[in-house]
Parts: C-alpha cells; structure tokens; sequence
C-alpha cells in the first residue's frame, strides 16, 4: 500500500487594514479582516522540499492590500471577486481560492458648523459586512454574504 499527498491549503488569515475611500462628497473609512485560502495540488512541497511554486503570504497579504485600494468604493463581495480572480491567474496551480472579509464601517462625527477640511469619525458601529466566496478554476464564484453582530 502506497502513500500519497492529498490536497493542500494555505495562505494568510487576520490581515486587517483600513480603507478609505474618497470619491464621494464625504469620505467612507472602513476597517476590513481578510482571510485568503488557496487550494493546491503541489506535492513537491512535501516530498522534495522544493516550494517555488508557492506564493508567498508576504505577496498574499500585498495582493489583499493593493486591490483594496482599487476597491475601496466596492462592497465586500466585489473586493472578494476580484481578489480570489488575482490568486486564480497568479498561478495555474491554484485550483481554488477562497476568500472572507469581514467590514466594520466608521461613523462619521459632525462638526458644528461644518468643516470641509478635516473629518473625523467614531469606532466602527456593531454591525458587520460579511462575504465568504469561493471560486474554483473553471466555475462560478460561490458567494455567502451578509451582516454579523446584528
């Protein structure tokens, strides 16, 4: 009876950051948590110690960073898409990413009498945004979203 290396995962959980988005008249600050999950086949990490084809949780976290940025308009499930489409075409040994972002967003404080140069807000309110999608290769995205702490 032979051993063989099953399916692998890994990536970064607990990636936390602020964005700040400032299309609008007033800006929207939103405090985010990002869990990234990639699914792999790549057993040479095991048997050969040779782990080049991994991306490192160092470009995960960057990745999650730098297309919050582009997303800072966009509701969770959006940045989530885009996201998990990142890690798919980074490498063709992905065959599934699977990412979970958490949002709180801050309330904005008004001033009186109200002032166009600075903004301030208060802790994030309660509730949270919640999106889990996952999305494989060749299939549609997987998307659980909604509102925790309610």
């Amino acid at each position: 009876m032979g051993h063989s290396i099953g399916d692998h995962a890994y990536g970064e959980c607990g990636i936390e950051f602020l964005l700040v988005d400032r299309s609008g008249t007033r800006q929207r600050v939103r405090r985010f948590r990002a869990d990234v999950r990639l699914l792999m086949d790549h057993p040479e990490v095991y048997r050969d110690g040779d782990n080049t084809r991994l991306i490192p949780v160092s470009s995960i976290s960057n990745s999650v960073l730098a297309i919050g940025a582009q997303h800072a308009a966009s509701e969770p499930e959006s940045y989530a898409l885009a996201l998990a489409e990142r890690f798919l075409t980074a490498t063709t040994r992905v065959r599934t990413a699977d990412v979970r972002l958490i949002a709180s967003e801050f309330s904005p404080l008004l001033s009186d009498p109200p002032t166009t140069s600075a903004q301030h807000f208060s802790a994030p309110v309660r509730h949270q945004d919640h999106a889990h999608l996952t999305l494989t290769r060749h299939g549609e995205p997987v998307v659980r979203s909604g509102l925790l702490n309610m």
